[in-house]
C-alpha cells in the first residue's frame, strides 16, 4: 500500500505573490534580501555570542601571550 502525502497551503494574495517574485528576482541577480528583514541569521547570532564570550579576553596584554582564565564571572 502506497501512502501519498500532500501539503495544503493557503493561496497567496496578489501582494504576497508580487513580493515572492521580487525576492526571487533579487536572488537571481545576487542580492541578499535577508539583510532587509532586520533579523540576524543563525550564523550571525552565533558569531555575536562568540564575540561576546571572547570580549573579556581583549583586556589581556601580556607580551608573551601567556594567559589563564577562570570560567567564573567578573566585573571590570
Amino acid at each position: 500500500m502506497t501512502t501519498v502525502s500532500r501539503y495544503l497551503e493557503p493561496e497567496l494574495s496578489p501582494a504576497e505573490r508580487l513580493l515572492l517574485e521580487l525576492l526571487g528576482g533579487a536572488k537571481a541577480i545576487g542580492l541578499d534580501a535577508t539583510v532587509l528583514s532586520g533579523r540576524a541569521t543563525a550564523v550571525e547570532r552565533l558569531a555575536r555570542r562568540v564575540e561576546n564570550a571572547l570580549q573579556p579576553l581583549a583586556v589581556f596584554s601580556d607580551p608573551r601571550g601567556i594567559y589563564s582564565h577562570c570560567f567564573c564571572s567578573f566585573e571590570r
